[in-house]
């Protein structure tokens, strides 16, 4: 797209952009379609009177839509059907900071399985439920709670930037560890107590949110600096840091001369290995 048969400069519309996700969350839920309406208008007015400040705004409305849409619970979410008492089942998310489990199913009380999606929050880290394990969860199942006061701390908000929408007071957890759950639990757990055998505790904070995503044993201020500095995606793990496990394996075998047939599937394999362990995020799936 050109304005005035000049180049449009990338910078403003990509910082409009970024802008736009970051205060994405201060919007309603339904805003969205909105939101796309007017980024939609505006993308029309920049490329029929061809301004570039149209074109920026257009961009910030696209941006937040998209970030407000990906940011919605599917229709099937348990935040839907809160509050309520029963049993869910998932497997548990590999994180340090608070124990959640990816959901799967909510059990009726005819002992039918109706699918369902979201995440739920228990009270602290557990350490009776191991990454990637099976678990099943009776109990209460309630909203975050809002602000207190207006202006207050969102508990709410707070707990949505990580998808989570549900919390759980549990009457009974029951675990099941598989082969996979148990092999890469116990190989996420000696990494994290490598590390912080050999690191202080806030370094080893740093570089076990690095290297296994999980920045929850930063300080909460740590975190919140890493977020207004828009950084936040160094501690989480992507497919770029999946990519440079496998070529920095498929370099190394190579100096060793080890034939290729046998380097691609070993760094292929090294690779899986770490998105497992690292928790198996969409992101570096």
């Amino acid at each position: 797209m050109k304005i005035r048969d000049d180049p449009v400069p990338l910078l403003p519309p990509l910082a409009a952009g970024v802008i736009g996700i970051c205060v994405s969350t201060t919007f309603s839920p339904r805003a969205g379609f909105p939101l796309i309406l007017i980024g939609v208008f505006f993308l029309f007015l920049a490329f029929y009177l061809k301004r570039l400040y149209f074109f920026t705004a257009a961009s910030f409305f696209v941006f937040a839509a998209v970030s407000l849409f990906l940011l919605t619970p599917a229709p099937d979410n348990i935040s839907f059907l809160l509050p309520f008492e029963g049993t869910v089942s998932g497997r548990a998310a590999a994180s340090s900071r608070r124990t959640v489990v990816n959901l799967k199913y909510k059990v009726k009380e005819n002992g039918e399985k109706r699918d369902i999606s979201g995440r739920v929050a228990l009270p602290g880290p557990r350490r009776d439920i191991p990454p990637f394990s099976a678990v099943t969860l009776r109990g209460e199942f309630f909203a975050p709670e809002g602000p207190a006061i207006p202006g207050g701390y969102d508990r709410r908000r707070s707990f949505a930037r990580e998808r989570i929408y549900a919390l759980c007071r549990p009457a009974e957890v029951s675990v099941t560890s598989g082969f996979t759950a148990s092999f890469a639990g116990r190989l996420r757990e000696y990494v994290r107590d490598t590390v912080y055998r050999y690191m202080e505790d806030e370094p080893a904070a740093l570089m076990e949110g690095m290297l296994l995503g999980d920045p929850g044993a930063l300080p909460v201020e740590a975190i919140e600096g890493f977020r207004r500095a828009g950084v936040m995606h160094i501690l989480a793990v992507s497919g770029l840091h999946a990519g440079l496990v496998f070529f920095s394996v498929f370099y190394l075998l190579g100096v060793m001369k080890v034939p290729r047939a046998v380097s691609v599937p070993g760094a292929l394999l090294f690779m899986y290995i770490y998105v497992i362990v690292s928790g198996g995020r969409p992101s570096a799936v």
